[in-house]
């Protein structure tokens, strides 16, 4: 009884939000104003979590390449 009156709280909520567009407003870069002094900050942004994640993935293929010679020595 209480997850279903738990789901039916969570239910409304989510319908109640979704009802109120004047949360969900974007930015000026992403309504279209590209001429705005955010744009070059926000894509400076995106590259730089690009490089960030590029990094930790290539270390971590990096270290599971090394796992995988040193279990070949062996």
């Amino acid at each position: 009884m209480k997850n279903t009156l738990k789901s039916v709280l969570i239910g409304v909520a989510v319908f109640a939000a979704m009802l109120l567009p004047s949360v969900a407003n974007a930015c000026s870069v992403c309504m279209g104003a590209s001429d705005s002094t955010v744009a070059p900050a926000a894509n400076g942004a995106i590259f730089l979590m690009f490089g960030v994640i590029g990094t930790v993935l290539s270390a971590i293929g990096g270290f599971i390449f090394h796992l995988v010679r040193l279990a070949g020595r062996q």
